[in-house]
């Protein structure tokens, strides 16, 4: 069964799978020109879509990092007038689909017989936890809030995985994992 993980980042976002356990990760390039990733960017007026050149625009035409708007509700509206709770889930909803959307359009049965994981800031609540596992439910992908992560500790997992279980190298003590984001400083000790 492959195995999925979609980084719904603060500034870009970026898909990668797994065909089996025995393989390496594989990041599929989903973004324009040289880069592998999606900006975390949506257009507020119609058609609501992931923006990839937003530089140039005005701020009140782009929805800059709405991971940002989940993670920290009330900040981000009061940094953001005019923005409401239910247009940064839309924004959550069009960068979740369209992630989905490349990714198929490469790769057309990458999402059959796969599980998929997301992740997430580690304080995160279970809400928006939920708010990513549902969307990312809509769009037919087998998911639930047990399969979003604390972003560090799927870091820390993969590690593990590589040096203990892959290499069969032996470490003793803890592992600290600093995922330093476009707006989260996140830490887990393994």
């Amino acid at each position: 069964m492959k195995r999925i993980g979609i980084d719904f980042g603060t500034s870009t976002t970026l898909i990668a799978y797994r065909e089996n356990e025995a393989s390496a990760p594989v990041i599929i390039p989903i973004g324009t020109g040289a880069f592998p990733w999606i900006p975390s960017v949506v257009s507020r007026t119609p058609p609501i879509d992931v923006v990839e050149n937003f530089e140039s625009l005005e701020s009140d035409v782009v929805l800059e990092s709405p991971k940002s708007g989940l993670t920290d509700s009330g900040r981000f509206l009061e940094r953001n007038p005019g923005v409401s709770a239910d247009e940064v889930r839309k924004a959550v909803e069009t960068i979740i689909r369209e992630v989905v959307t490349r990714a198929k359009n490469q790769l057309p049965s990458l999402f059959s017989e796969s599980k998929v994981f997301m992740g997430c800031p580690a304080l995160w609540s279970g809400d928006n936890r939920r708010i990513i596992a549902d969307t990312a439910k809509s769009l037919g992908l087998d998911v639930d809030v047990m399969s979003v992560i604390d972003e560090p500790v799927a870091a820390g997992i993969q590690w593990i995985k590589n040096q203990w279980i892959d290499q069969g190298t032996r470490h003793t003590g803890r592992v600290l994992v600093f995922d330093a984001g476009g707006g989260t400083l996140d830490v887990a000790l393994l």
